[in-house]
């Protein structure tokens, strides 16, 4: 026994001994760090692969539906052009036919009324004006209107006293009063000549009215249709601004000029975008 203790105290022996507790201790912590690097490393490959997974999975999806949405968009826009390229070539047709027809009947109008001209400013019989009054008192009065035969003998005496022409009952084909405007004080006369020479007579001597000092001036103007009556308002609009030297009306059509150039040729306008330019 006492031999035993006396080895195990030998220097020598306890070196031994903390030699192989050493190597014991070292191997077994050496594979406890290969154990724990083990576990981290699968730990880490699993949350890194799952992290590249979705961001890869989103960043995917993301691109394909974008790409799919616009193939899809693409597709679609291309099917429906191909479906509606016909109903567009023919809405194209029919609107230059409408463009074409309009134009057709708007020359038709201006022909229809190429006989007859508007006269305003001449008074009317004081019964007729107790009929047409501007109160609500006096238009509600049931007195008896201006006969035609009435409103021709003012035509009659107006030519003949103004305008210095000789016309008959022949001449005129029919007249009577229209619907007095805003800035109407007796209601307008329409007549319609039974000759466009005859018309056209009376429509060129109107100048002379311009020379004939009266406080109720009197007016000679073509029967424009709403078109034209709407480009000849706006055109003398130009002319009070002037933007334009003058305008008129030949044939019940516009013309204006720029200037009063005896060399300027003046322009028919044919609608209210022409007369943007000036």
């Amino acid at each position: 026994m006492d031999d035993l203790l006396e080895a195990v105290v030998d220097d020598k022996v306890i070196e031994i001994l903390l030699d192989r507790l050493t190597d014991r201790m070292t191997e077994r912590l050496s594979l406890m760090v290969k154990e724990e690097n083990a576990a981290q490393t699968a730990e880490l490959e699993t949350s890194l692969t799952a992290s590249i997974t979705s961001k890869l999975e989103t960043s995917l999806t993301a691109s394909i539906t974008s790409k799919l949405e616009s193939s899809l968009v693409n597709i679609a826009n291309s099917v429906f052009n191909n479906l509606i390229a016909p109903y567009d070539e023919r809405i194209n047709a029919l609107e230059e036919e409408n463009k074409i027809m309009r134009s057709h009947l708007d020359h038709l109008d201006v022909y229809s009324r190429s006989e007859n001209l508007v006269f305003h400013g001449l008074p009317e019989s004081s019964m007729s004006e107790a009929a047409s009054g501007s109160t609500e008192a006096t238009s509600q009065i049931q007195a008896p209107t201006e006969s035609h035969s009435q409103t021709e003998e003012v035509i009659i005496n107006l030519c003949k006293e103004s305008l210095d022409i000789e016309l008959t009952p022949m001449d005129i084909s029919t007249a009577h009063r229209l619907p007095r405007g805003k800035k109407d004080k007796t209601r307008p006369i329409i007549v319609r000549f039974s000759s466009r020479r005859v018309r056209d007579k009376i429509y060129y001597a109107r100048r002379k009215l311009r020379d004939q000092s009266s406080s109720s001036p009197v007016f000679i103007n073509e029967n424009l249709t709403k078109r034209n009556g709407e480009i000849f308002s706006e055109a003398r609009r130009l002319l009070r601004s002037k933007k334009i030297a003058g305008t008129w009306t030949t044939g019940g059509m516009v013309y204006v000029k720029r200037t009063m150039s005896v060399g300027e040729k003046p322009m028919k306008i044919g609608s209210l975008e022409e007369l943007k330019k000036y």
